[in-house]
């Protein structure tokens, strides 16, 4: 059965996306999937790739961009020792 998802992998290139696609939740596992067409192709994403509320989709868009700035940040220390 098709289900709205909300597909936070690329968040920091395109944003969140909202797409329909077959879901798959094995609680037993902690293990959820969707596949279907996204973007024209055939597409796979698992655990916190996509959500299946927008509210839970935000949430780990802020927590990517909040870890890629700490990432950014450490570079930029990284760069500023470096002496040639």
């Amino acid at each position: 059965m098709l289900q709205k998802v909300f597909v936070t992998k690329y968040a920091l290139s395109n944003g969140i996306e909202e797409v329909e696609m077959e879901v798959t939740l094995n609680p037993e596992h902690f293990d959820k999937k969707c596949y279907g067409r996204w973007k024209g192709y055939s597409q796979c994403f698992y655990n916190d790739d996509f959500h299946l509320t927008k509210e839970e989709a935000l949430i780990d868009a802020e927590k990517r961009r909040k870890k890629k700035i700490e990432s950014l940040k450490k570079q930029i220390q990284k760069l500023e020792r470096m002496s040639f």
